[in-house]
């Protein structure tokens, strides 16, 4: 079980090492992308250890995942929403101080 344990992690210590560190691959793949590509193949890796032992590492598997999806997606929203939830706060705070004049 150890020793499995260790080739399946040792495997994606490999192949981050090889994403981050060897300028050969960093041709292919941009900076901007290398984060999302680190962190799928950790849920990938996360999700098959799953299938393996346990289906908690499935679901955490799968959580990464979609979490980078979501951070990925929501890249290129960032100044959108951060407009949103500033005027989103600037509009309660002035409902709430032209409020409490009537009260």
């Amino acid at each position: 079980y150890l020793v499995r344990q260790i080739l399946h992690w040792g495997g994606l210590a490999a192949i981050v090492y090889y994403v981050l560190f060897l300028p050969e691959i960093q041709q292919f793949i941009p900076n901007a992308v290398t984060g999302f590509t680190v962190l799928c193949l950790l849920g990938l890796t996360a999700y098959l250890a799953g299938v393996h032992t346990d289906w908690r590492m499935m679901v955490f598997g799968i959580s990464l995942v979609a979490s980078a999806v979501g951070i990925a997606y929501l890249d290129d929203w960032s100044l959108l929403l951060a407009g949103g939830a500033a005027a989103t706060i600037l509009i309660t705070l002035l409902l709430h101080r032209f409020f409490r004049r009537f009260r």
